[in-house]
């Protein structure tokens, strides 16, 4: 079996060339395209966690933008207004 070099110094696949996969039995040339189809998954993973680590970004950049707009409410704030609302009603008021 020859010793293929599949990847580049970036890590990124580099296809084999038809000289080498000639020279292999079909349980290397197998083997070769599930390195591909592996590589292939990962580079599409790779590329949706980047594109979702940005949209994180985003969302919390508009949360940022929100909270300095509306008033922040923390559940004491909750609790004690339910309070005072219900000794109100209570109260007749």
């Amino acid at each position: 079996m020859a010793n293929l070099n599949l990847f580049d110094k970036r890590g990124k696949l580099t296809a084999p060339s038809a000289e080498a996969l000639a020279t292999l039995d079909d349980g290397g040339r197998a083997r070769v395209a599930a390195i591909g189809d592996a590589s292939s998954r990962l580079e599409t993973a790779t590329a949706a966690i980047t594109a979702n680590e940005s949209n994180l970004a985003d969302t919390r950049a508009e949360i940022v933008a929100l909270e300095k707009i509306v008033p922040r409410q923390t559940f004491n704030d909750l609790a004690k207004g339910m309070c005072a609302d219900t000794q109100r009603r209570r109260a007749g008021l």
